[in-house]
């Protein structure tokens, strides 16, 4: 399949690991799209030696955004070089710690999105090492304010919405939102509903495209037929108080302004309530930790 159109986006923060694994496997692939890594004003370096190691290699180029203005100005600058120098038709979202099994994943959802003119966005089931799909975190509905609210507990987060969609085909299912780890997007629809919403500066992008794509008439559908392997550094328990109270208050930072911006202030009353359960609950565990010695 031709895929020349096509542009992939990865976006790379110190994880240059990660990221060389995810390029040189995508360069192994030996397709002709265009592999768009954007360095997010990484501190430790990583930007450069990422632009060192890919300067001789045709489909790769590596783009220093300068400024960190967070995930989505970070992906949104990936975008708009891929069509200034590329014209690509087609982007796709990477995170660098995503391992696809082959290029027929690839090949998969690009025809996917190409079905159908009205699919905006397609995204693939994530499964586990032993082939074992995860429908709830591939994809979700389009919720209510409460329930979006709701999903920021760290109690009610594990048991997320459950996995809703109507069939399209066998093997395409139409859904709200699709996993930002890894999706593609037609650039008529980035233009359609303005791209990543920059005031944004982490988490929660996924349901804002859904609720952009449903106020556009746009589709978003899974494709059933194939999966890919998200590899959660920071789910194998080894993050630091601090680090997981940073995380919990940026990820409360974004729900308050998607609250605010795409559901008309409704939701703020629950999320606060969510916000305050997890300090709390962050903290016993803390204390409890500290008196056990661990």
């Amino acid at each position: 399949m031709i895929l020349s159109s096509l542009a992939l986006i990865i976006l790379n923060y110190n994880s240059y690991d990660d990221t060389v694994h995810l390029v040189d496997q995508l360069i192994e692939f030996g397709a002709d799209y265009h592999v768009i890594i954007v360095d997010n004003a990484s501190p430790d370096g990583s930007g450069k030696r990422l632009m060192s190691r890919y300067e001789d290699m045709r489909i790769v180029d590596v783009v220093m955004a300068g400024v960190n203005g967070g995930y989505g100005a970070g992906n949104n600058v990936g975008f708009r070089y891929a069509e200034d120098k590329y014209g690509a038709d087609v982007m796709a979202v990477l995170n660098p710690d995503v391992e696809i099994p082959d290029l027929g994943v690839i090949n998969t959802m690009h025809e996917t999105l190409m079905s159908d003119e009205r699919i905006g966005i397609v995204g693939s089931v994530i499964g586990d090492r032993e082939s074992n799909a995860d429908l709830n975190h591939s994809a979700w509905p389009v919720v209510t304010a409460r329930q979006f609210a709701r999903k920021q507990s760290l109690f009610s987060r594990r048991y997320a919405v459950p996995f809703e969609c109507i069939h399209i085909t066998a093997d395409i299912v139409r859904v709200g939102c699709v996993a930002g780890c890894f999706f593609m997007i037609r650039t008529e629809t980035l233009h359609d509903v303005g791209y990543y919403d920059e005031d944004m500066f982490l988490y929660n992008e996924e349901d804002v495209l859904g609720i952009k794509c449903q106020l556009k008439g746009w589709k978003v559908v899974l494709a059933l037929s194939c999966a890919y392997f998200h590899n959660h550094h920071d789910s194998d328990g080894i993050l630091t108080f601090d680090q997981k109270i940073h995380a919990t208050n940026a990820s409360y930072v974004s729900a308050k302004y998607v609250c605010r911006e795409y559901y008309d202030g409704r939701g703020l009353v629950t999320l606060w309530m969510a916000e305050a359960t997890n300090m709390l609950y962050l903290a016993a565990a803390y204390f409890r930790n500290k008196l056990i010695g661990r």
